[in-house]
């Protein structure tokens, strides 16, 4: 819509915008002398080729200044891309993962023919899958309810601790191998006889503190420009989402839930102990004074604000996370435990999740030496 893109206005912002998509051009079609694309997903599949891997070690703001790139615009967008997937500016975040959001999945106009994009949702979102993987299970196959709430090796099988939360029975499991699918901050509290190499590469990962706010209104939002996924400029947020928009016309009902997102990027140990507060109140201002500036009419609608609090919502890509000395140590597995989760790779991003899932799985059943067909074609 006119008036909506930064960098309409041409000048030296559009010439830098310009260069900058050239330079991500570049990287997506980058391949290193292992015939590795340089930024694939999942980031396992990359090139190991040095010059590639060592912008892990820049930050995303060190390497624009290097390649003179300057704009006001085409900072807010490198920012932004940065708060949306990683919870942090462009001078929080690796190098390599800043271009990684950029060059990983042929985003780019002029390769819409040759690698045409399609993005695939469901109505109840990943709770789809869930319910998929749950479909063959019996009952007494689900735990629901039941923290893990320690693991100790014990030869060549593992014993869990475990707490059913809702009567406090106490549990203890005997299992030849086992998936941490958990956060990885909270693996040292856990796991018994962690090496302690290995609970300081995982103590050094970052988390960034997020609150999401489900603002319920009394009806449907009249603003043409409202679309599912919705940015705003000079916000802390990275957006909110029309909830409408994930569902067929026929389960409308005349109101309206906008979802806004709000990764607190500052210093996490402080946000962490802002979100122990309990007045949501101060919060919810906050939520909607930026809504408030696109959408004036929205006080007279609200109903309600929902408001969750994420104090580990999502680990920091920082300098070093991805690539650096300290990584393998996080994906190493330990005696018959094998660590899954987003947090392995360094990268919060559900691909990364399910890849680190399925390699553990997979390596569980090599430890238990049953038969599997992998479903990790080409590894390095």
């Amino acid at each position: 819509m006119e008036g909506l893109n930064p960098f309409a206005g041409g000048g030296g912002d559009s010439d830098q915008l310009r260069a900058f998509e050239d330079d991500m051009l570049h990287w997506t079609l980058h391949r290193g002398q292992d015939g590795r694309r340089a930024f694939a997903m999942p980031l396992a599949y990359s090139t190991a080729d040095a010059d590639v891997r060592e912008l892990d070690g820049l930050t995303m703001a060190e390497y624009a200044t290097r390649q003179g790139w300057s704009s006001p615009h085409l900072c807010w967008m490198i920012d932004q891309a940065c708060k949306d997937d990683y919870g942090g500016l462009a001078g929080d975040i690796s190098a390599w993962a800043g271009i990684h959001y950029f060059a990983c999945r042929y985003y780019d106009r002029r390769l819409r023919d040759e690698y045409p994009t399609d993005t695939l949702t469901w109505p109840g979102g990943n709770q789809f899958l869930v319910d998929g993987l749950a479909r063959e299970l019996t009952s007494e196959e689900q735990w629901l309810q039941t923290a893990v709430v320690g693991l100790s090796a014990e030869g060549a099988a593992v014993e869990a601790l475990c707490i059913h939360a809702p009567t406090g029975e106490r549990l203890r499991v005997r299992a030849g191998s086992v998936v941490y699918a958990g956060k990885l901050h909270t693996a040292p509290h856990v796991v018994s006889g962690l090496p302690t190499a290995q609970r300081q590469a995982m103590a050094q990962l970052t988390y960034v503190p997020w609150i999401v706010a489900a603002v319920r209104l009394s009806e449907e939002l009249a603003d043409v420009g409202l679309a599912w996924d919705n940015v705003l400029m000079d916000s802390p947020s990275v957006g909110y989402i029309s909830g409408r928009h994930q569902s067929p016309q026929t389960l409308q009902h005349g109101g309206e839930v906008l979802v806004y997102y709000l990764p607190l990027v500052g210093d996490p140990a402080m946000a962490r102990k802002q979100l122990l507060v309990d007045d949501p109140q101060p919060w919810a201002n906050r939520v909607m004074a930026d809504l408030t500036r696109v959408h004036p009419q929205l006080p007279d609608l609200v109903e309600g604000i929902d408001i969750c609090r994420w104090g580990h919502g999502m680990v920091r890509p920082s300098p070093g996370v991805i690539w650096g000395p300290q990584a393998a140590l996080r994906r190493q597995p330990f005696g018959s435990i094998t660590f899954a989760s987003s947090d392995a790779g360094g990268l919060p991003l559900f691909e990364e999740a399910l890849f680190a899932g399925i390699a553990a799985a997979e390596h569980c059943l090599h430890e238990l030496d049953m038969p599997y067909t992998t479903s990790l074609h080409g590894m390095p």
